[in-house]
């Protein structure tokens, strides 16, 4: 399965580099926050955003 913050490069709605801090945000987390609450939370995505690329990631990808 693809990970969502690959799909949202792919389609343009996040730069590589968005990505790349966001991972890093997470990274330094004691707790894991998901990848898509953090990109929220940086201001690159609208919830709307996330929860329709989810969706495509479970319908596409999913099992």
């Amino acid at each position: 399965m693809k990970k969502i913050g690959e799909l949202l490069v792919e389609n343009s709605l996040l730069t590589p580099e968005d990505l790349k801090r966001a991972l890093e945000i997470q990274k330094d987390q004691e707790v894991k926050e998901p990848i898509g609450e953090i990109l929220i939370s940086m201001g690159v995505i609208t919830i709307q955003v996330l929860t329709e690329y989810l969706s495509i990631q479970m319908r596409k990808y999913g099992n």
